[in-house]
């Protein structure tokens, strides 16, 4: 069973939500069969991270959503026979709660809010080297996420990727919801 944060008086308007948006990405609902737009965008990022991944590697995925390219990532890994620490980022509970649902049966995938609130209620994100607690990810992906990023935390960012990846580890990353030129004519742009 999958360990870290679950899911806490999420209302039905955000249930709805994740449900949504991960029938933008599965269609029917299922994790078989990934949408057109989708399978395209994710392919070349696990393309890219998969040389870098072991048996026994720590993988995060920063800005995780509903858990898509975990999934995506993980069926390659399981057919592999590579057992691996996924570690999904995110903020948004309404997205994080449906990639709970998806995996947390798994006890390789770990779920982790990135986003706090102090007694005043003023929300802030998680540093990654706090959430990983001491651990270095030999990988980080990160799918559609880092272009929301602010321009002004970018460089913080940064610093957190590079102090939370091992010697040698790989930020692997793609923003497969921006126009442009290559974008496959069937894909939808989200953001």
């Amino acid at each position: 069973m999958a360990t870290g944060w679950e899911p806490d008086r999420i209302s039905d308007n955000e249930i709805a939500d994740g449900r949504a948006y991960h029938r933008a990405l599965y269609p029917s609902g299922e994790i078989e069969t990934p949408s057109s737009w989708h399978g395209e965008s994710v392919e070349p990022l696990i393309d890219m991270a998969l040389p870098h991944i072991t048996h026994g590697s720590v993988i995060v995925d920063y800005g995780a959503g509903t858990g898509a390219s975990a999934i995506e990532l993980l069926k390659k890994l399981d057919d592999d026979g590579t057992r691996v620490e996924m570690i999904l980022v995110d903020p948004l509970v309404s997205w994080f709660s449906k990639a709970r649902d998806l995996l947390g049966y798994r006890d390789d995938v770990h779920f982790e809010l990135s986003i706090r609130s102090d007694a005043d209620g003023n929300a802030s994100f998680r540093d990654l080297r706090e959430i990983l607690g001491g651990r270095k990810a030999d990988v980080i992906i990160s799918s559609s996420t880092l272009h929301l990023v602010p321009a002004r935390a970018m460089t913080d960012l940064a610093e957190q990727f590079a102090g939370s990846l091992v010697g040698g580890g790989v930020l692997v990353w793609d923003s497969g919801d921006l126009e442009s030129g290559f974008r496959p004519g069937d894909s939808a742009l989200l953001h």
